[in-house]
């Protein structure tokens, strides 16, 4: 499996958006998260792409807890890809998610929102099925991989 750094020219330092695909495209204009690529790159946002290379045809469940594996994985070796924990990280889900405006503002916006809400992390709600979405998750670094690393423990180990 590898990782893979989309990176627009004028991406924004100390913001990280992370999706997941294990499509077998061959480069990442070419396969199904093409729209939230395109997006990410005209918003300035860095992304990077998991599970590509994966080659399991996982269902739903499995697909979900492989999605999960593998940013716990990602966050695990953050150091490696350069993410420090006072960085914001954000969990994009590539099937159903597009970035519409540019990002100059999003991290301090997001910021001041969590600080008036008390909140570490950020989760979409779900409008149809009242509860969380894993589609979009947002907080500081060491904040998302502390969450992911008590799921973990508290559901696979």
């Amino acid at each position: 499996k590898s990782t893979t750094l989309v990176k627009s020219n004028t991406w924004i330092p100390g913001l990280h958006f992370v999706t997941y695909s294990n499509s077998h495209c061959r480069n990442t204009h070419q396969c199904a998260f093409c729209p939230l690529i395109r997006s990410a790159h005209c918003a300035g946002a860095r992304i990077w792409m998991l599970g590509r290379g994966n080659t399991t045809n996982l269902g739903y469940i499995d697909g979900c807890r492989q999605k999960l594996v593998d940013v716990y994985k990602f966050l695990k070796d953050r150091a490696k890809h350069g993410l420090k924990d006072n960085e914001l990280i954000c969990f994009l889900d590539g099937h159903d998610t597009l970035i519409l405006r540019s990002l100059h503002d999003f991290e301090s916006k997001l910021r001041e929102f969590m600080s008036r809400t008390n909140f570490s992390l950020v989760f979409n709600p779900e409008l149809l099925n009242p509860g969380l979405n894993s589609g979009v998750y947002c907080g500081d670094v060491a904040h998302v991989f502390r969450f992911i690393d008590e799921i973990m423990h508290d559901t696979f180990i």
